[in-house]
Parts: C-alpha cells; structure tokens; sequence
C-alpha cells in the first residue's frame, strides 16, 4: 500500500496511487470521484453515495459506511430494509421500507411523528426529535429530560458522562457542573453535534465536533 499523505484537501486523485480501503482517503478529502479508480469496498457504494464522510473511519461493507454517508440514494440498492439506512441520512423517507415500531425510527430523522408506532415510554422517544412535549410523561433526572428540550440547564440534575448530554442540546456550557468527561473537552469543542453517537477520544469527536480546537491539548478520556 502506498503511504498517503495525511494532510487534508479537497480533491483527491484517485488515480495517483493504490489504495485498498477508504480508511486510507479519509485525510485526502471530503468529496471522492468514485469512478475515479479502483477501491474495492467503495466501489460497491458508488450507486448509494453522493457524498462520503470521510472522516467516519474504517468500513469495509456498505452496512460499515452507516457513519460515511451523509446523503445516500435510497434507490439506488441493494439495502435489505430501510432499517439498514438508520444511521446514514438526517433526513428520510420512512415509507421507503419495513420499520416494525417507532423505537426503529430513532436513527432516521430529526423530526418524527410520536404517534406513528410504539413506544413504551417517553423515555425511548429520547433520540427521535429535538422538541418534545414535556407533559407526555414523567422525567426524573437530567437524563430523563433528554427528549423535553433543545437546550437544557446542566446544573438541573445530575449527568455523569458525555454520552448522557449528547441528546440535550447542540451547544453545553462547558463550565456548568457536574460533567466530568466533558469538563475534559471544555478547551476543545465549542460546538458539540450531540446526536452523533458515543465517542472516547478526540479523534471519535471529530463528527461530534464542528469546531474542534487541537491545539488545546490532551484529552484525559480515552
């Protein structure tokens, strides 16, 4: 494999070297000619994806490219169900295939309809929609408030980790205790993605992050 540089750009010649997967790109840029040359793995992804994350990680199967793909054709196949979409769009058509309950829904859009299917609790309509209606029922902790509000005060209650803020809000004062991961990241991320996903390090936080400040030093998290 040739070594590739790690420097960002914007076009990457796809011509220029070998490359087996699409780990070795992910420095290269943001938008792949994908019928430029020869990547195995992406190569099977050339009907579905317009545009690649590259800064996702490592995928060797269309299922693994889930956190790639900001904007895929659903129509382009072959993908089992919609259910194998869940992590790919923002935003998707949810009569496009078989979803057995609106728990399914959570990874598919920003917005959904609460009564579409079953949810046992409000609790499991956590990641379905950023506004929800408080009085739909009971919230104890901070945890519990997750699905209430855009934004909410993290002093109201306590929250041990990161990965419990994520479906709070977009911005978090990071000097609002307690939050002891994130206090960690405080001189990083000003702005935070918090429906992204679980993360450990600084390298995970880079779709979380839309600023990220890596000069800032090291992060105590791993």
């Amino acid at each position: 494999m040739v070594q590739t540089s790690r420097t960002p750009t914007w076009t990457l010649n796809l011509t220029a070297g070998p490359s087996t997967s699409l780990q070795d790109h992910q420095p290269h840029c943001r938008t792949i000619n994908l019928t430029a040359g020869p990547l195995t793995p992406l190569q099977d992804h050339r009907p579905h994806c317009r545009t690649i994350n590259l800064t996702a990680g490592l995928s060797t199967s269309l299922q693994d490219y889930q956190p790639h793909c900001r904007t895929i054709d659903l129509t382009a196949g072959p993908l089992t169900s919609l259910q194998d979409h869940q992590p790919y769009c923002r935003t998707i058509n949810l009569t496009a295939g078989p979803l057995t309950s609106l728990q399914d829904h959570r990874p598919y859009c920003r917005t959904i309809n609460l009564t579409a299917g079953p949810s046992t609790t409000l609790q499991d309509h956590r990641p379905h929609c950023r506004t929800i209606d408080p009085t739909a029922g009971p919230s104890t902790p901070l945890q519990d408030h997750q699905p209430h509000c855009r934004t909410i005060d993290p002093t109201a209650g306590p929250s041990t980790s990161l990965q419990d803020h994520r479906p709070h809000c977009r911005t978090i004062d990071p000097t609002a205790e307690p939050l002891t991961p994130l206090q960690d990241h405080r001189p990083h991320c000003r702005t935070i993605n918090l429906t992204v996903g679980p993360s450990t390090s600084l390298q995970d936080h880079r779709p979380h992050c839309k600023t990220i400040n890596l000069t800032a030093g090291p992060l105590t998290l791993q």
